[in-house]
């Protein structure tokens, strides 16, 4: 008779495989979110640098008389009075 699994070496050989393949999985998100969150100072340094560039749209909210918010480049103007 022909079974789908010959022996009980062959399901804990198949056991064994899915179980280090979630253990490289576990390894390999917890690698990627620890790069996502180890930013050094240069990086940071950097990115408050880039936000902090002039823009034509922030040029053109301080003639306007506003403030410009480079995190979510929104241009806050005082309410008319």
């Amino acid at each position: 008779m022909i079974t789908l699994f010959p022996n009980r070496w062959f399901i804990w050989a198949i056991v064994i495989m899915v179980v280090a393949g979630m253990l490289l999985w576990w390894a390999v998100e917890l690698y990627a979110i620890e790069q996502e969150f180890s930013y050094g100072p240069d990086v940071i340094e950097y990115t408050i640098r880039v936000q902090r560039r002039a823009s034509p749209e922030k040029a053109a909210c301080e003639a306007r008389g506003g403030s410009w918010r480079p995190d979510t480049a929104v241009c806050s103007t005082p309410a008319a009075s």
